[in-house]
């Protein structure tokens, strides 16, 4: 959420989260999309390295380049996984926890 803070339009910005269902793998997804400049394809297979900043990153002031491989770690180590797309100035990250219940229960519990 910081992230889609940082690189939103500062205009015409627009941040949206979203919780998705996958019920035939029993995850539940929280998908974080904002509008901005956007991350070059060149750059996709990097962004989670560490230390990595993208070049919009190195113009923004703060960040260590650890905020996505730390998160993609703290996934991993959840049995989740995070993952990230962009494309015209769209980017989005979704981020599958395990769930330990139905949504049909009326309670969801996430393994964090």
């Amino acid at each position: 959420m910081e992230n889609a803070l940082k690189y939103s339009d500062p205009v015409r910005g627009q941040i949206a989260m979203v919780l998705r269902w996958d019920v035939q793998s029993g995850y539940v997804g929280i998908l974080v999309r904002n509008n901005g400049k956007g991350i070059p394809a060149y750059e996709m297979p990097l962004v989670f390295g560490r230390f990595y900043r993208g070049e919009e990153a190195r113009v923004v002031e703060g960040g260590t380049g650890l905020g996505l491989s730390l998160a993609q770690s703290l996934m991993r180590a959840q049995h989740g996984t995070i993952g990230m797309t962009s494309a015209d100035g769209t980017t989005e990250v979704t981020l599958w926890f395990r769930q330990l219940s139905s949504p049909e229960s009326g309670r969801i519990f996430l393994q964090i």
